[in-house]
Formats: C-alpha cells, structure tokens, sequence
C-alpha cells in the first residue's frame, strides 16, 4: 500500500468563492479550472505548443500540492494570506485504476529552467505537466478534464482540514457544517498558529 498526501490550499473571504468550496466539501465534488485564469500567464499556454490547434485550451485542471511543498508560503498566496483553510487527502497509489478514484488520477508538475523549443502532437500533453522553477515550492499535482464534470471523491479521501492562522473564526463553524453535511468520515481539525520556532509556525487540534 502506498499512501499519498495531496494538499488544497482555499480562500474563503469572497462571497463568490463559497458555492465551490460548499461542492468540494459538501457534494465531495472537483471543480476544475480554466487554465487560462491561472496567474501564470505561461501555465498551459507555452506558445510553440499551444499553437497546435488549440489542444491545450480545451482542458480544465484541478490542482493539489504534493508532500514536499512548502505549507507556509502556499498558505499565504492560495489561502488569501493565512485567511483561508487547506485540505488534506490521502490517496492510496497502489489501487488499480478503477479502484483508485478521481483523486489517484492526477499526475505531478515538471520544474524545468526552461521550456523546450518546441512541442509536437505526440507531446504536446506534457506543456500541461511543465512549469518554470520559481513554482516549485508548490509541488503541484494535477488532475485533467476536458470539461468541468464535477467528478466525486471518496467519502474517506479527506483526512484533516486545517484553519489558517489569520481566518475569521465566524466560516470555522461554516466549514466544519459542510464537512458534515458531506458524509467525511475521516477528518480531524486543526489550526495555524504562530511559534517561536525555526519555520515560525505550528498547528494545534481545533
């Protein structure tokens, strides 16, 4: 059995964002994101690739953090500052792909110094997977879709839901009701907190 971590990092201040976090935690439901809203303006949009008769256009991505991310900085740019929460899943690698789930299906980002010069049509899959390595901090894991299709995930995926340090303590007791209302057998809740110690920061059972 090999177990893997993945990690979502979310804001929750906005209005607007409240009917995706309520699907994921609720319906336990992936939304998947047009990559042309990402704030890399070269992510899934390398130029000699995405010439190729718009193939990369046409996917939508659902992304996680894989084990070796840096919890602190990920926090602070996809979690509103500290001011949101982050998930995490547990994923069992070794299941066959029927048995694995939407979670197992998703692959990790390539950290290059540079994109290759070109892409063909036997590879032009891989300018999705291949990002600079200023990201690499975020150790991205990414799951495909051509369209949105709001694919479920196992009611044991889920294994802790963390409150960032600086989330207004009013969406705790929201957040904790759509874990609930979602049927989330396995999650435990804890909260960020500043610490004197070297990384600045620790969590605390909520």
């Amino acid at each position: 059995m090999k177990i893997a971590r993945l990690y979502k990092y979310l804001s929750i201040n906005h209005p607007g964002v409240w009917p995706y976090r309520r699907q994921l935690l609720v319906d336990r439901s992936l939304y998947f994101s047009d990559p042309t809203n990402f704030n890399d303006p070269l992510d899934c949009n390398i130029a000699s690739a995405a010439s190729l008769k718009g193939a990369l256009h046409k996917c939508r991505v659902f992304c996680l953090s894989g084990e070796e991310h840096d919890d602190y900085l990920m926090f602070a740019h996809y979690a509103d500052g500290h001011r949101g929460f982050r998930l995490t899943f547990e994923v069992d690698m070794d299941k066959t792909l029927d048995e694995i789930g939407v979670l197992g299906r998703g692959q990790l980002v390539k950290y290059v110094p540079h994109f290759p010069p070109d892409f063909d049509m036997s590879n032009v899959h891989q300018s999705l997977l291949m990002k600079l390595k200023c990201w690499e901090y975020e150790k991205e894991y990414r799951i495909f879709a051509v369209e949105n299709n709001n694919l479920k995930y196992d009611k044991n995926a889920l294994v802790e839901v963390a409150f960032g340090c600086r989330m207004d303590p009013d969406f705790e007791p929201v957040i904790r009701s759509w874990v609930s209302q979602g049927g989330h057998q396995r999650p435990i809740f804890r909260r960020v907190i500043m610490a004197n110690k070297p990384d600045g920061f620790e969590y605390e059972d909520a």
